[in-house]
């Protein structure tokens, strides 16, 4: 059965929601319900440009798309963001903006006349860099706002973009056929895929064995970090895209719904 793409959408959407739950923690002064409400819309309504593509151009309309959005579910998104943004401080509000205009800017074509600037995931190693990095500060967001900068946070910051990133690698396998016939490189086309998954599964494993060996980290760093090693090893060129999907956002998700459980007694 084919991976529906709505709730492919809506499960990133519950993603970036609970990786960023736990960094409310130390923000008593925010509307907690209102900022959750802002990055779980936020972050659907990124996702949903992922299929309608827009195109911003000095033609009429300012704004065309290759695929039409339903005009009801546009406004909702819109209206809803709007929405919760009247209830946090403002600051909150560019924070969360600014994440999200760098994380649309992943996926919106800008062309004006013979000028055509492809979004960011057009670009073959900063896509991935730019959604593990992304993926990472959404969970941090507050603890960066508030200044507790420190080499601990720092060092937990790392670990998690190299889970993500490595998460991240494998859509780059799951798409290496249509990177083929679109002459796009990345990573799996220059190394291939056999090539690419080995270098995968020594990277990890290297990242599991320090982490089972260092103080600081989280358990469940540790436990998607092997899990993901497994996960890796069983995936084949021929596996469909759903089972991609499935598993590596699969695996993304697990990871912040771990994250969210470790952090909840916090709250209560």
């Amino acid at each position: 059965m084919k991976f529906n793409r709505a709730v492919h959408h809506l499960l990133l959407a519950t993603t970036a929601l609970l990786f960023f739950f736990p960094s409310l923690s130390d923000s008593n002064s925010e509307n907690i319900i209102a900022s959750l409400l802002m990055v779980f819309i936020g972050t659907l309504f990124i996702y949903r440009l992922s299929v309608w593509v827009p195109i911003l151009s000095n033609n009429n309309p300012f704004i065309s798309f290759y695929l039409k959005p339903n005009v009801s579910e546009f406004l909702f998104y819109i209206l809803f963001v709007l929405a919760s943004s009247y209830f946090i401080s403002t600051t909150t509000f560019l924070i969360l903006s600014g994440w999200g205009i760098v994380s649309s800017m992943y996926f919106t074509n800008v062309k004006i006349r013979n000028f055509e600037l492809k979004g960011l995931r057009s670009i073959p190693l900063i896509k991935t860099l730019l959604l593990a990095f992304m993926w990472t500060v959404i969970g941090y967001v507050f603890a960066l706002k508030n200044g507790q900068v420190s080499a601990a946070l720092f060092s937990k910051m790392g670990v998690r973009f190299l889970i993500i990133f490595l998460i991240c690698l494998g859509v780059d396998l799951r798409d290496i056929e249509k990177d083929k016939q679109a002459a796009t490189t990345t990573l799996a086309t220059y190394f291939g895929f056999n090539k690419l998954k080995s270098m995968m599964l020594v990277c990890n494993a290297g990242l599991s064995v320090w982490l089972y060996y260092i103080s600081f980290i989280e358990q469940v760093d540790l436990f998607i970090s092997c899990l993901l090693f497994f996960i890796l090893l069983r995936l084949k060129i021929n596996h469909s895209k759903q089972t991609f999907t499935l598993l590596l956002d699969g695996t993304l998700f697990l990871y912040s719904l771990l994250h969210f459980i470790a952090s909840y007694n916090r709250f209560c």
